[in-house]
């Protein structure tokens, strides 16, 4: 089975969907989740498991990145699938909080090995840009579809003993891909030919320029666009009465809108990369802007798939100038995930210093100000993918 076969495509497809879904289930509810389970009403403890969730991913990610340089990352990949199943096993059987919280610590060490699933993908494709709009796309639907789920799985009388579905669903994963890709072709088995140490380590000087530069990038947008999910909710019930279900339906609005953007995201250009991005990041700044500054429901809603449409085309473009550089962006793509999570991490914490009650439209404000301090950071990050184009094309 050569290293492009659809099969092993798909296989990879069901686990990207699978991993989203599974690592995002109950995330909206776990205040609820630890109130029914452990009987934990303090909502600071519901705060500082997600840190501390987030923490040890941006710690593990770059570690996978890392070791993807060393071993065949089909082995590392079953490795922490496996790792995960019986951790979830291991979460389903807590009897105490505190239990329940070093196991989600241990299993997101073995679960930020999913981060290799992306590379594989691209590497089991011909036509990248399909894959990267793909991947975004299920993602997004993945992560639509659990927040949905959620709202029933808490009403379940033990919400514990879903850990035991989600764990055989990561085994589940791992009999998949152990039956499909140990008959794929890996691009690490292709002899190389040696680079003269001069070279080697200039290149490595500005890999690593570029890596941080496109890591500023990536943590500034996941950081403004996270800054206003927190309190989303709770701002569109006080600012629109909005019904609960109005309001979930606003907060996965753009989760939807990725799905609209996909025939844009299949068509991206290595050469236009650049040009997209800063048109597609202003029109994210203008529709953060117009959710913040909006008194109008309507104008609201419109800002909210702006914000999806365009977002989801920013990311996508991202993606593509890591994966531009061929077989080294792999374990590089462990570090943009760290920088991603940082992100994820530090907005939520950063709220509370923005307002102090969910009526507040002031984080859609910071997070305008964050997003006209990342365009210029993101226009300088990708100008090097941009010459380097220009070149191959000379």
């Amino acid at each position: 089975m050569g290293s492009h076969h659809p099969i092993a495509r798909i296989a990879l497809y069901i686990c990207v969907f699978l991993f989203v879904f599974t690592e995002v289930l109950f995330s909206p509810f776990y205040p609820q989740f630890f109130q029914k389970v452990f009987g934990v009403s303090d909502l600071q403890f519901t705060g500082n498991y997600l840190f501390l969730c987030r923490l040890s991913v941006v710690a593990a990610s770059p570690v996978w990145g890392w070791l993807s340089k060393k071993v065949d990352r089909k082995r590392l990949l079953l490795i922490g699938q496996a790792g995960t199943g019986l951790s979830c096993g291991m979460m389903a059987s807590a009897a105490t909080e505190t239990q329940f919280v070093v196991w989600s610590l241990i299993l997101l060490l073995f679960k930020s090995s999913y981060l290799l699933l992306y590379p594989l993908l691209l590497e089991s494709a011909m036509d990248q840009k399909r894959v990267t709009a793909n991947y975004h796309a299920l993602a997004q639907c993945a992560a639509a579809g659990a927040a949905l789920a959620s709202s029933w799985l808490i009403q379940l009388k033990d919400p514990l003993s879903v850990f035991w579905w989600i764990g055989g669903l990561d085994l589940l994963q791992a009999l998949i891909c152990m039956a499909v890709l140990s008959k794929t072709k890996t691009e690490s088995r292709i002899h190389k030919t040696p680079i003269p140490a001069s070279a080697s380590a200039a290149r490595k000087s500005r890999d690593l320029y570029f890596l941080m530069k496109l890591g500023i990038t990536v943590f500034t947008l996941h950081f403004a666009v996270t800054l206003i999910r927190p309190l989303f909710t709770v701002y569109t019930e006080v600012e629109y009465g909005s019904s609960y279900v109005e309001s979930s339906f606003l907060f996965l609005l753009p989760s939807f809108m990725t799905l609209a953007a996909l025939p844009v995201m299949k068509k991206l250009k290595s050469e236009n990369l650049r040009n997209v991005y800063m048109i597609s990041g202003a029109m994210v700044l203008i529709s953060i802007l117009l959710q913040g500054g909006s008194s109008s429901f309507v104008l609201f809603t419109a800002g909210r798939c702006l914000f999806g449409f365009f977002l989801a085309i920013c990311l996508a473009s991202l993606d593509m100038s890591l994966f531009q550089k061929g077989k080294e962006a792999g374990h590089q793509y462990g570090w943009m995930c760290s920088f991603q999570n940082l992100g994820l991490l530090l907005a939520p914490v950063s709220v509370p210093a923005f307002t102090e009650n969910g009526a507040s439209s002031v984080p859609f404000w910071a997070a305008g100000v964050v997003l006209a301090v990342h365009l210029p950071a993101a226009f300088v990050a990708l100008r090097r993918n941009s010459s380097l184009t220009k070149a191959k094309a000379a």
